[in-house]
């Protein structure tokens, strides 16, 4: 015990802090790990640890599409999955070639489903969460004004591909729908 406490005292005071600050195990001296560390440590620590980082629009974006559409992609296999032969384009009587080709057809038909979903999820997603930072942003409030020019925004871009009518109603709708979400999730805080 008293030899590492001699150890310790001859190391420099900057490399002790360091070592203690450091959330990450660190690699043996001098393999190309311990490179690797040196090199990607301080940025993941600077930017990514960050507070700060979590509120740019980009990074939002990003992560609300990952993680719309891994959700996507979940809702898309369990709402496959409740349907019967005929939701899934499947006749009623029974296919021929026995279960094992059944069970094939019913696992593709729920893998497509599944990533039908989680593209329009992401999508979507990515697109009101990037729009409503920006909004958020540009008029540095958060209040319910921004989910209604977020939603607006975001739904008529969605629709607008059908002509100025559903562009519209696509705008309204999806505004309504951020506002009232954005209402129910404050009441519960």
């Amino acid at each position: 015990m008293e030899g590492r406490d001699a150890a310790s005292q001859g190391e420099p005071e900057t490399a002790r802090r360091q070592e203690s600050q450091s959330p990450f195990p660190q690699a043996p001296p001098g393999t190309w790990q311990q490179k690797l560390d040196a090199f990607v440590e301080p940025f993941v620590i600077k930017y990514l640890w960050d507070p700060r980082f979590a509120e740019n629009c980009a990074f939002r974006g990003v992560q609300t599409f990952v993680v719309g559409g891994a959700m996507g992609f979940v809702m898309g296999i369990f709402f496959s999955s409740l349907g019967g032969p005929s939701s899934m384009g499947m006749p009623d009587f029974e296919m021929k070639g026995g279960w094992k080709k059944q069970t094939a057809e019913h696992f593709k038909h729920m893998g497509r489903s599944g990533v039908s979903m989680m593209k329009a999820f992401a999508y979507v997603g990515a697109l009101y969460a990037t729009t409503e930072c920006v909004v958020e942003k540009y008029r540095g409030k958060s209040d319910l004004m921004n989910p209604l020019i977020a939603g607006c925004i975001s739904g008529g871009l969605l629709a607008s591909r059908a002509g100025f009518t559903a562009t519209a109603m696509g705008c309204g709708g999806f505004a309504a729908f951020s506002v009232g979400i954005d209402w129910l999730m404050m009441e519960n805080h």
